[in-house]
């Protein structure tokens, strides 16, 4: 239940007070992310003793983030893909992409099926 709560924080379906989001950061990173339900639903099933947890390193995900180099004009509706490779050991993910509004309109984002 709790891991669904920090989900559901964050992608803004849901406010966390303060004292809640102190409880939700079972990573001690002071931030409240995926990372943190993923723990929550590890120690559930048995994986990981202890929260809060604070030996990441065992937990440790990573890949690398890119994009490809776009030729952009003016007023034509364009894909921007955001690549992830080398991935290891991704438990959860969350990520921000900026932008200027003034230049480019958000349109939506389409998750690729290795990500389901």
């Amino acid at each position: 239940y709790d891991a669904s709560l920090i989900l559901k924080y964050l992608v803004d379906y849901i406010e966390l007070d303060d004292h809640q989001q102190r409880n939700a950061d079972v990573s001690l990173d002071n931030t409240v992310s995926s990372f943190d339900a993923s723990l929550i639903l590890q120690y559930m099933v048995g994986l990981i003793d202890t929260l809060p947890y604070s030996d990441n390193t065992a937990f440790f995900a990573q890949g690398d983030i890119g994009m490809q180099d776009n030729d952009i004009v003016a007023g034509q509706m364009i894909d921007v893909p955001i690549y992830l490779t080398n991935g290891d050991n991704i438990l959860g993910f969350q990520g921000l992409v900026s932008f200027n509004p003034d230049h480019l309109i958000f349109n939506n984002i389409l998750w690729s099926l290795l990500s389901l």
